[in-house]
């Protein structure tokens, strides 16, 4: 049973493609967490520790990323809001359980 998943950036992703690489500076969530959280959060980590990229959680039957801090700005144009991102996932086995 695989027990790990990485979530990362495609090796050479198209050039057509509009990355989201990072989220500090498109939010000012990180100028606030911790008054609002109590936390000092590092930049472009959410809640939850995630990042935009990371290894994903496994829970029951199913892999999870929750608290990834994307917002709905494009990294070429980080001030016109578009909502609708593109997430790649790179399926690498990090560790499996033998019964």
């Amino acid at each position: 049973m695989m027990t790990r998943l990485r979530l990362s950036p495609p090796a050479s992703p198209s050039p057509t493609l509009h990355r989201h690489t990072y989220s500090v500076g498109k939010s000012n969530f990180w100028d606030y967490d911790q008054a609002l959280f109590g936390v000092d959060l590092p930049p472009n980590v959410g809640l939850t520790g995630k990042g935009l990229s990371g290894t994903m959680d496994l829970r029951g039957d199913h892999f999870v990323a929750e608290g990834i801090p994307l917002t709905e700005f494009r990294d070429s144009a980080p001030t016109t809001p578009y909502p609708y991102q593109v997430a790649t996932i790179v399926v690498s086995d990090l560790g499996t359980v033998r019964s």
